[in-house]
């Protein structure tokens, strides 16, 4: 895996919870009155934190450093602070 950043902070979402939130507010009993829903977990953590966190569950995951233009996961500069 190609990354530009491992600094860059973001409150990452699982595919799959996200999904399964989307389901559960288009249910008849789902809807909770709001326009806007935040589905995250609450907790800022840099990109490299995250690669470590996965590499714990996939041993075999590496990933090197590259220009954004050739990145499988391109960092936006603007995020790079955190709550």
């Amino acid at each position: 895996m190609k990354v530009d950043s491992l600094d860059a902070v973001g409150d990452h979402s699982h595919a799959q919870d996200v999904a399964r939130a989307m389901i559960a507010f288009v249910k008849p009993e789902g809807g909770y009155g709001h326009d806007v829903y935040n589905v995250a977990q609450d907790e800022a953590m840099t990109l490299g934190q995250l690669l470590e966190m996965v590499r714990d569950l996939e041993p075999g995951l590496t990933w090197e450093m590259a220009p954004a233009p050739e990145c499988d996961i391109a960092a936006d500069p603007r995020f790079s602070g955190g709550r």
